[in-house]
């Protein structure tokens, strides 16, 4: 950094604590003196924001709290809490980038899929049923790319793994809330906590990290710390009574212990294999606790409810999922146009004759790959499966590495998070809207930084 660069920064952190503390003083005598107390809160925020955006690593920790807060702040657009953190950081990384004076950035290799993805939907948007509901999934692609470039230019790899860290210890305390009201209604009322419907899709990212931090840490202090954490997040997880949210961390653990017993036995590393007993035993002795003492009963209920399919949310998911595939076989390669599925309905009359149609006013078909095969047909899906599939393999690559014995945990929390991003969009509603939409770009860009060479060989 040049000396004329120090003091350009120096300049502005001066000038804007001057301005925090005149704004503090005006909004405060405003707060407290007047009515006008909506105007005196803008007056309050209008600092925090400068000062946000004069620090692109400040902002971007607020952007991971922001992801387990489940807030609206506008209807119309609609904007939630994580949207306005993630526009403050890309405005903080272009003010940070302006001041260094640098005239490049770095793009990782997924960044092709990304421009694959939003040139395939614009090139479906043509031919969509109203092209003007195409702007926000356009939009919202954008953003998370953004994301990605920001994340990956702004953090060297340590610091991003510190990201990740901080991604999984935010549930684990939101857990401890959730897990209050959950044992307190004896395990039969379903609890999402702060980050609402949203927790238990979190939730499948957060878990596979501790649990491969957990089996993985050389440190036997630090790794039953994340044990510790992964179980609050479990039960936590629990607390929901999601149905496709816990048979996710299920199959994906099963991976991720195989595979971690294959490494360890091949690294000669017998702390590792130890650990995994442990945590094959823990589990059951959880699961018969559990049981005994009834915390498992609405749960069970609502996995006993599968097979009825013409009642309840699974007579509905069918609906969603019926509808979805209706509209992609009448329009096979382009669908009918992004952000139009909550308009199916006017799209096709004859779903008016469906006892469904009165909840099919949704934005999603609760299926990501359904979704987008109604909504962009063949181009718009194939796009959107290259993209996760290259952050699936970029992972596993990760973990493959042979000489990666430090960082085993990470490489493994990643794959295990990749794993649920991919598996999950098969049968749920996927992550690209909500908070959700702001989870996975994080994830994708720490992986893609942790692949580059540079820490490879660190």
């Amino acid at each position: 950094m040049t000396g004329n660069t120090v003091q350009i920064k120096s300049r502005l952190v001066e000038n804007t604590t001057a301005v925090f503390l005149v704004f503090l003083v005006v909004g405060s005598l405003m707060l407290l003196l007047t009515d006008f107390h909506a105007i005196a809160a803008l007056i309050l925020a209008l600092p925090a924001v400068l000062l946000l955006v004069s620090s692109t690593r400040f902002a971007a920790y607020l952007f991971v709290f922001s992801i387990y807060i489940a807030m609206s702040v506008n209807q119309n657009p609609p904007l939630i809490l994580s949207d306005v953190m993630a526009l403050i950081l890309m405005a903080s990384f272009a003010v940070d980038f302006l001041l260094k004076g640098k005239t490049e950035l770095s793009f990782p290799s997924i960044s092709g899929y990304y421009v694959a993805f939003i040139l395939a939907i614009v090139a479906v948007s043509v031919f969509s049923y109203n092209y003007l509901y195409s702007i926000t999934s356009l939009l919202r692609i954008g953003v998370q790319f953004a994301i990605v470039i920001i994340l990956f230019n702004a953090f060297n790899a340590r610091e991003a793994e510190r990201l990740i860290k901080i991604f999984f210890w935010i549930p684990v305390f939101q857990s401890v809330y959730n897990m209050f009201h959950f044992f307190g209604s004896g395990g039969y009322d379903r609890t999402f906590g702060f980050a609402g419907a949203y927790f238990d899709d979190l939730c499948m990212l957060a878990w596979p990290i501790g649990l491969a931090y957990f089996i993985w840490l050389k440190s036997r202090r630090s790794a039953y710390t994340y044990g510790i954490g992964t179980m609050l997040v479990l039960l936590g997880l629990l607390a929901t009574q999601s149905r496709a949210a816990l048979f996710t961390p299920i199959w994906v653990s099963i991976i991720i212990i195989i595979y971690s017993g294959h490494k360890a036995k091949k690294l000669g590393m017998d702390f590792v294999l130890r650990r995994l007993k442990f945590l094959i035993l823990t589990g059951i002795f959880l699961g018969i606790v559990l049981t005994a003492f009834g915390y498992l009963a609405g749960t069970i209920a609502r996995f006993r409810e599968l097979p009825e399919i013409y009642s309840g949310t699974v007579w509905l998911r069918m609906s969603l999922w019926r509808t979805g595939l209706h509209a992609f076989l009448e329009n096979p390669l382009t669908g009918v146009g992004p952000g139009t599925f909550r308009y199916v309905e006017a799209i096709y009359p004859v779903l008016h004759f469906d006892p469904a149609r009165l909840y099919l006013n949704q934005p999603s078909a609760h299926n990501l790959v359904l979704h987008y095969l109604a909504e962009t047909g063949l181009i718009g899906t194939i796009a959107l499966l290259a993209l996760f599939l290259k952050n699936l393999l970029s992972s596993i690559k990760l973990a493959r590495f042979p000489d990666y014995k430090a960082q085993s945990a990470i490489s493994i929390g990643l794959m295990g998070a990749g794993l649920a991003i991919f598996g999950s969009i098969f049968y749920m509603d996927g992550w690209m809207w909500g908070q959700n939409a702001h989870a996975a770009p994080l994830v994708i860009a720490v992986t893609a930084k942790l692949v580059c060479d540079k820490y490879i060989r660190s």
